[in-house]
């Protein structure tokens, strides 16, 4: 049997522990008296705080009625990686802004995805998910906006290799092959 600590005053996502709850009669599970940041109390089981598997009254699905939005989802999978910490790549490396661990507010900085294949993508990525430095923007916009992308600079236009691919209907590889053979796009034929 495990002894049970006192959680008075700890955190647990948006839940701060009050008090202990009195068990009832049957009531296999010791729970606790908890005070989301929306300002609801809610009661929750010890196990489940501990293990991180309740870190709200509900407040993140009950309010706004938007969680079956594209919106909704985008921000969901945004704070589970960078604030709940449930994806461990990220585990924590990524800020949110303070302001946004609410989704109204998010919602109210971002509105709508603009289509389903439009997911969140940070502008600059030495900066967290911030008004201002976040986008709508589709898996193709966002491959371009990584750290290991080669831009390449021909007739004053400034572009990744597939985008020059596009442009000379081959393959990005001969792209690559062609800029490394000879340091440049001067003289590829278009």
């Amino acid at each position: 049997m495990t002894r049970l600590i006192d959680l008075s005053g700890l955190r647990y996502g948006k839940l701060v522990a009050v008090e202990r709850v009195q068990r009832k009669d049957g009531d296999k599970h010791t729970k606790w008296l908890c005070r989301c940041d929306c300002g609801e109390t809610t009661v929750a089981i010890y196990n489940n705080l501990t293990r991180g598997n309740t870190k709200s009254c509900g407040c993140n699905r009950k309010p706004h009625g938007m969680t079956d939005t594209r919106a909704w989802r985008c921000w969901h999978s945004m704070m589970a990686r960078c604030v709940w910490k449930s994806d461990s790549k990220y585990n924590g490396v990524v800020s949110v802004s303070p302001e946004w661990h609410d989704f109204t507010q998010f919602y109210k900085d971002m509105g709508d995805s603009p289509s389903e294949k439009h997911t969140l993508d940070r502008i600059d990525n030495l900066y967290g998910y911030e008004m201002g430095n976040v986008r709508w923007a589709t898996s193709k916009d966002q491959a371009r906006n990584k750290k290991n992308n080669n831009w390449i600079t021909h007739n004053g236009e400034t572009k990744v290799i597939t985008d020059w691919a596009a442009y000379f209907r081959v393959t990005p590889a001969a792209v690559r092959k062609y800029v490394n053979r000879h340091g440049s796009l001067d003289g590829y034929h278009e």
